[in-house]
């Protein structure tokens, strides 16, 4: 399934889908990939908690929303998959 299959989204994802590229599904599983294990982990490292500006999320917060996102997602989809319950209603983008 391509970006291009889906025909109708719900507003608030349909921001998200856009960014994605026009690609089958499990190639974009695999650049996904790709892409974590080509991250500079010692760079990261070196830059720690430091932040660009005040107020600004630091590479550590960035990653922990990251995981913490996933793992809501990870929730619906197991909803849905075993039909058990209601899916939560979509959040709102944060400030």
């Amino acid at each position: 399934m391509k970006r291009s299959d889906i025909k109708e989204l719900p507003e608030y994802f349909e921001r998200y889908v856009n960014l994605v590229d026009d690609i089958e599904l499990s190639e974009a599983f695999e650049k996904s990939l790709k892409q974590i294990d080509d991250l500079d982990i010692a760079k990261l490292n070196r830059i720690g908690r430091r932040v660009y500006a005040d107020g600004k999320w630091s590479v550590n917060k960035i990653i922990q929303h990251f995981t913490d996102w996933e793992r809501i997602w990870c929730y619906r989809a197991i909803l849905f998959a075993r039909r058990e319950g209601s899916i939560p209603e979509g959040l709102q983008e944060c400030g």
